[in-house]
């Protein structure tokens, strides 16, 4: 059973890795190609909140919705983000930012 699970998350990774996207300064690209042509440069994990501030969604709540807004404002989660040289990042799920830390890729790129 432990090797069926290790299949199936290899598979969602390679999905998720060439899943393609149109970026304004390379192109429609993966992410697997933007590694693998030396697009990347690094990598980082930012905090960020849960939710973003809408202020036409805020006010119109009631008192005891925007106490729970407010709270989910203050709740902060990790976003993991691939830097290319033009100093722009892209947010990228964790499995892409785990392949790239762990690629021959990321050895000779910059942390912040």
């Amino acid at each position: 059973m432990r090797t069926n699970l290790s299949q199936a998350n290899s598979a969602r990774q390679q999905k998720a890795l060439n899943q393609k996207y149109c970026f304004r300064d390379y192109g429609i690209k993966s992410f697997l190609q933007l590694i693998e042509e030396g697009i990347i440069t690094g990598a980082k994990i930012t905090m960020e909140p849960s939710v973003r501030y809408n202020r036409i969604k805020y006010n119109r709540m009631d008192w005891n919705e925007q106490m729970a807004y407010e709270q989910k404002l203050n709740t902060k989660v990790k976003v993991y983000n691939l830097c290319t040289s033009k100093d722009s990042s892209f947010t990228v799920p964790k499995m892409v930012y785990d392949y790239f830390i762990a690629s021959e890729y990321s050895k000779k790129c910059q942390f912040v």
